[in-house]
C-alpha cells in the first residue's frame, strides 16, 4: 500500500443510500456498514446521563482523529421530532439511525431511538472536553463517542462499523426477546487469529444485570435470526455501565483462531425472575471490528 500524507483512508459503503421501512411497529433507518483501512486504531467511550439534559464529557485521543462520531440514545413517549443538541454552544442536528415503538401498554408507551452526529471538527489529539446539552428524553439515556485515528507506530488495520443494530426486550418475539439478532462480520485476512471488538449499548434495568456476550468464529455463514448457543460466553453479567445502569461500552480482544471467515456476536439477556420485566431491555447501538492486515 502506498501512503498519502501518512496513511490511506478508505471509506467503503455497501449501499448508496438510506433505506427506510416500517416493520412490526418499528421505524428504522439502516445505514451501510462502514469500513476504514488505515494505520491506526479506534477509541470508544460512553457516559450515562441519569435523566439530565446536559453532560460535560472528558476523553483523550492518542493521535489526530480522522473521524469522531457522537451517539446519543434513550427512550421517549413521542417520536424524536427535535433531534438537536448544543456542543460547546453550537447547535447541531443528529441523524436518526434507529427508532422503534416496542408496543408496551400505556403509560409505558415509549419510542426507543439512537442518533449520531459527526463531531470531528470539535475534537483533537490529546485531552478533549465537550459540554453537550439539549437532551430531551424520557429515561434510560446516554451518550458515547467513537473516534478513529491514525498512528504511525500501528500496523495497517481494517476497522468495520455497524450501527443501528436494534432493540430487544422480553415483551418481543425472538430474536428480539432474550437475544439480539446476530451481528456478522466477514473477516478479511485468513491468518487473523485475534481481533479487537468495541460495543455500545443504552438502556437496560438497574445493576446487577444478567446480560451475556456470546461470540462465535465460523468457516460458514449463519442464519442471522438464529441463536448462537454453541458459541462462547466472552462476558457474563457484563453490562454494568460507568453510571451504573444507563450506558455501556465494551472494548476487548477476541481470539477467533486461524482460517475463520466469519465472526458472530450476540447479546443475551436471560429472564430475570427478580425483575417485573423478566429480562432487560437494551438498545444495541453499534459494533466495531478491528482486524490486522
Amino acid at each position: 500500500m502506498q501512503k498519502i500524507s501518512f496513511a490511506i483512508l478508505f471509506l467503503i459503503w455497501s449501499c448508496a443510500s438510506w433505506r427506510n421501512f416500517i416493520l412490526f411497529g418499528k421505524v428504522k433507518r439502516e445505514i451501510p456498514e462502514k469500513t476504514y483501512i488505515l494505520q491506526g486504531s479506534f477509541l470508544i467511550k460512553g457516559w450515562g446521563l441519569e435523566n439530565r439534559t446536559h453532560k460535560e464529557v472528558f476523553f483523550q485521543i492518542p493521535e489526530k482523529p480522522l473521524v469522531c462520531y457522537l451517539y446519543w440514545a434513550g427512550r421517549n413517549q413521542t417520536f424524536v421530532e427535535d433531534p438537536f443538541l448544543f456542543i460547546n454552544g453550537k447547535k447541531v442536528r443528529g441523524h436518526l439511525i434507529y427508532e422503534e415503538m416496542p408496543g408496551a401498554p400505556p403509560p409505558e408507551i415509549q419510542y426507543i431511538f439512537t442518533l449520531r452526529y459527526d463531531i470531528t471538527k470539535f475534537v483533537h489529539k490529546g485531552k478533549n472536553k465537550l459540554l453537550i446539552w439539549g437532551f430531551d428524553v424520557y429515561k434510560n439515556e446516554g451518550l458515547g463517542i467513537l473516534a478513529i485515528y491514525e498512528h504511525k507506530n500501528i500496523g495497517w488495520r481494517k476497522i468495520k462499523i455497524k450501527e443501528g443494530l436494534g432493540f430487544f426486550w422480553a415483551g418481543l418475539p425472538e430474536p428480539q426477546k432474550q437475544n439480539s439478532r446476530l451481528v456478522e462480520f466477514k473477516l478479511t485476512n485468513p491468518e487473523t487469529t485475534v481481533v479487537r471488538i468495541g460495543l455500545m449499548f443504552a438502556g437496560g434495568e438497574p445493576s446487577p444485570r444478567d446480560d451475556n456476550i456470546w461470540m462465535l468464529a465460523s468457516e460458514k455463514r449463519l442464519n442471522l435470526n438464529s441463536i448462537i448457543g454453541r458459541g462462547e460466553i466472552i462476558f457474563k453479567n457484563a453490562l454494568n455501565s460507568e453510571a451504573g445502569k444507563q450506558w455501556d461500552c465494551l472494548d476487548f480482544n477476541y481470539q477467533c483462531g486461524p482460517d475463520k471467515k466469519y465472526l458472530y456476536l450476540q447479546v443475551e439477556s436471560p429472564q430475570n425472575t427478580s425483575s417485573p420485566h423478566k429480562g432487560d431491555s437494551l438498545n444495541f447501538i453499534l459494533a466495531v471490528l478491528e482486524e490486522s492486515l
